[in-house]
This record gives structure tokens, C-alpha cells and sequence, in this order.
């Protein structure tokens, strides 16, 4: 049942209020483990400083997930698009994935210098973020990650292909669903990635589109309004 549109926004503003109040300290515990990681001489202490870190990470990525399924079901808000160039945030991205798995090898491809879109930067950036993330959890040590951008009539097209186990025919309809977990599922999150990659696609006048074949790979779009 949906709240009124005051509840909603209401809602949304107490979510905001506690997501900001909880990524303050959360920011602190990340910099202190990094800098006693890089600080530690004893391996066992400077593993567990980076564990602390990835936790972090996790439980910080969790938090801004609530905040983006509240955005999305507070009654259809559109998120502002402004002109964003394509290749210069995917390989911010791919950089930051390459940084903490240096076993993946993780290519990127455009078939043009200069591709820009119509987007909400940072609600493209998580997008691309959780996309990528997906694709080094199942493929294994090793197997390249594709990362691709092209032109169409009139969008952009961003697409993540991986080389690992695929994904089953029977889930490929459902794999949206808030709460959905396909087959095989690995990793502790909640199963709202791709609800959420799919809902802030939409909002910004976007779509999520998925091919994928068990035991052959799977590949996921990103298409965005061109500039």
C-alpha cells in the first residue's frame, strides 16, 4: 500500500537524515583502517585492518541501497540528467574495481573517443558500480571482464559482459525484483542491486536489459538518453 505523498517524502527525509548521520562515522572507520593497513608491518594485523575496510565498505553499501529504494518508490521523482561523458566515468570506475581485484583482468572498449549522455552522475556511477561488482563475484580469478560503450540513434549504450556461469533462462524475467535472488546466488547482500540498477536507470529516462545463457557469460546493458 503506498503512504501519502507527505508520508512518502517525509519518509525519504528521515532516510536521508539517517543514511548522512551514518556515513559520517563510517567514512572515519574506512580511513583509519586504510591507514593502519599501509601503517601495520605484521601481515595477520594488516589483514584484519582490511577487512575492517571491505565491512565498511559493505555496510556502507547497504546503506545507500535503503536510501535508493526509498528514492525510487516515493512516487516516480525523475532524477535530474545533466551531460556526462561516458568513457571518462566508466574508466573511473573500472580503476577503482582494478584497485581492489588486481587478479581481474578488466578491459574497456568504445568504438568512439567522445561518448556523452544524459544522466544523474552519481545514480549512474552506483549503477555501473553494483554492474561491475556483480560481474567480479561471478566470474572467477582470472576470466576478463568487458566493459564496452557505443553510439545508437539517439542513446548511449554502456555494456558489462563477464565470463562466468550465466544465468538460468527461468530467472532472466524476475532478476529486477526487489528482494530476487536467481539460482546460485552468491555473496550476503539483500537481492536489491539490480531492482535498484533497473528503478534509477528508469528515473533518469534509461533502461537495464540483460543477456545471459547458463554456462556461457552474461551480459547487461545500460542504456541512456545520448546528449
Amino acid at each position: 500500500m503506498t503512504g501519502s505523498p507527505a508520508t512518502d517524502a517525509e519518509r525519504q527525509e528521515f532516510l536521508s537524515f539517517i543514511v548522512h548521520e551514518l556515513k559520517t562515522p563510517l567514512t572515519i572507520i574506512k580511513g583509519y583502517s586504510a591507514t593502519l593497513r599501509r601503517m601495520l608491518d605484521d601481515e595477520e594485523a594488516s589483514q584484519m585492518a582490511a577487512d575492517i575496510e571491505q565491512e565498511t565498505d559493505r555496510v556502507t553499501r547497504l546503506v545507500n541501497q535503503l536510501l535508493d529504494v526509498s528514492r525510487i518508490e516515493s512516487g516516480g521523482k525523475t532524477l535530474q540528467a545533466v551531460e556526462v561523458e561516458v568513457l571518462e566515468l566508466v574508466e573511473d570506475v573500472v580503476s577503482r574495481h582494478r584497485a581492489r581485484d588486481s587478479s581481474r583482468a578488466m578491459r574497456v572498449e568504445a568504438e568512439e573517443d567522445e561518448l556523452i549522455c544524459l544522466a544523474e552522475e552519481g545514480a549512474l556511477r552506483r549503477v555501473l558500480d553494483d554492474l561491475l561488482l556483480n560481474a567480479r563475484q561471478y566470474s572467477t580469478a582470472g576470466e576478463e571482464v568487458l566493459v564496452s560503450a557505443l553510439r545508437g540513434e539517439g542513446f548511449v549504450t554502456i555494456a558489462i559482459q563477464d565470463q562466468g556461469p550465466g544465468i538460468a533462462a527461468a530467472d532472466l524475467p524476475r532478476l529486477t525484483e526487489k528482494g530476487y535472488r536467481a539460482a546460485g546466488a552468491n555473496g550476503d547482500g539483500l537481492g536489491l542491486g539490480l531492482y535498484i540498477a533497473s528503478g534509477l536507470l528508469a528515473m533518469q529516462g534509461g533502461e537495464l536489459t540483460v543477456e545471459s545463457e547458463a554456462g556461457r557469460g552474461s551480459t547487461f546493458r545500460v542504456t541512456l538518453p545520448a546528449a
